[in-house]
């Protein structure tokens, strides 16, 4: 445990362990399957598009037993379909992940061959104490890490935190809480990412919800994947126009 990597696991999870204690609903997440499969999606087709998924909350899956079943199998055949060539889409599922430990996580992977990266992040944060100013930092090193080792052209998409009174995961002062701090985290995301030419931000809403936690089913993982796919699909032919 001496190691910087094992230090910041250890300190991201008892952050965020910390956190649900107080804003889970009981039973909680603990009440969900997880997957269990090869966190890995192979859409057949030519030229696939390589594309890395990465984060917690809708990246993490929790509710369904495959990742085939999660945001990232149905983004993937969304993907496809739309642009009639093959995907190849890895799933990073960090679900204790805070946005300033996203460099670190991020250090021994080659990002060279990806085509586009989708980082899910901020919902840790919405319920913690992160400051503003903590997070324009975190967030303005992160992009500039990905745009140094993406090759040119790489498209960035940056999940915005979706609404957490929608989840019925949660009690409803944390919630409110982290629904307001989760206001001002997107907020400045979408201004700093403004004048980033190859830097979308992708949003979701969570839909009707229900007092049961069964809301994360494969159904409403397509749903999501719906929402977010159009501007993924414009990202990856803008790359390809580029040449």
């Amino acid at each position: 445990m001496n190691d910087p990597v094992s230090r910041r696991v250890l300190r991201e999870s008892v952050a965020v362990a910390l956190t649900n204690l107080v804003a889970l609903r009981q039973g909680g997440l603990g009440s969900l399957p997880l997957p269990e499969d090869a966190p890995k999606i192979v859409i057949e087709g030519p030229d696939p598009d390589r594309i890395l998924l990465a984060g917690s909350g809708v990246v993490t899956g929790y509710g369904v037993a495959s990742h085939s079943l999660g945001v990232g199998g149905h983004l993937a055949r969304h993907l496809g379909a739309a642009t009639e060539r093959g995907v190849v889409l890895d799933v990073l599922p960090l679900p204790s992940l805070l946005l300033r430990f996203v460099p670190a996580h991020f250090a021994t992977i080659d990002l060279n061959g990806y085509a586009a990266v989708i980082l899910a992040v901020g919902v840790n944060e919405s319920f913690g104490f992160t400051s503003l100013s903590s997070w324009r930092e975190s967030l303005i090193a992160t992009l500039r890490l990905l745009q140094e080792r993406m090759s040119p052209g790489g498209q960035v998409f940056l999940v915005l935190i979706a609404d957490p009174t929608s989840s019925p995961l949660f009690r409803e002062r944390p919630a409110r809480r982290a629904s307001a701090r989760a206001r001002v985290f997107n907020q400045e995301t979408r201004r700093v990412v403004q004048n980033e030419p190859n830097v979308t931000t992708l949003e979701f809403e969570i839909g009707d919800v229900s007092h049961e936690p069964r809301l994360y089913d494969a159904t409403s993982y397509q749903r999501w994947a719906r929402q977010l796919s159009p501007p993924v699909v414009e990202g990856l032919r803008r790359r390809r126009s580029l040449g």
